[in-house]
């Protein structure tokens, strides 16, 4: 009797050790997304009627403003979201602009990132294939990527 009780002490023991519930790992919280506001600064710097428009084009995001564009023959406007897939600009795009002139042009988009907010752009000419974007520049706004 005296070793059947110590056989169950002992077996008490073992299965109040082999706790099988266990807390799932803590993973860390993640840090609030902050809100980007973009939009275009378009500047128009000259105009004639021999060779058409010279812009500048200024993308801002938040309080921070990008030169991406200088004096170029192109009439930029901001391109409506529900516009962009016909361009093939992503639906996660923060926002988007095209600039046309006389058979050429440029469409550039903004979209953010883990590591900063990619400004993409293909060049355009009526009568040329449509080529894919490029990767033109990676901009780290400090209040969005301290």
């Amino acid at each position: 009797m005296l070793r059947f009780l110590c056989f169950s002490i002992a077996l008490c023991g073992a299965l109040v050790g082999c706790n099988t519930t266990s807390t799932p790992p803590q993973t860390p919280p993640e840090k609030p997304s902050l809100p980007v506001n973009t939009s275009w600064k378009i500047d128009r710097v000259a105009f004639n009627d021999v060779s058409g428009p010279s812009e500048s084009l200024t993308l801002r995001i938040n309080t921070s403003e990008y030169l991406l564009e200088e004096n170029q023959p192109f009439s930029y406007q901001a391109l409506p979201r529900n516009q962009w897939a016909s361009f093939g600009i992503p639906a996660g795009a923060l926002s988007a602009v095209k600039g046309w002139w006389a058979g050429h042009g440029q469409t550039i988009y903004a979209i953010k990132s883990e590591n900063g907010i990619k400004v993409y752009k293909k060049d355009l000419d009526e009568q040329a294939v449509i080529p894919p974007f490029e990767l033109v520049r990676v901009l780290r706004p400090a209040d969005l990527y301290p």
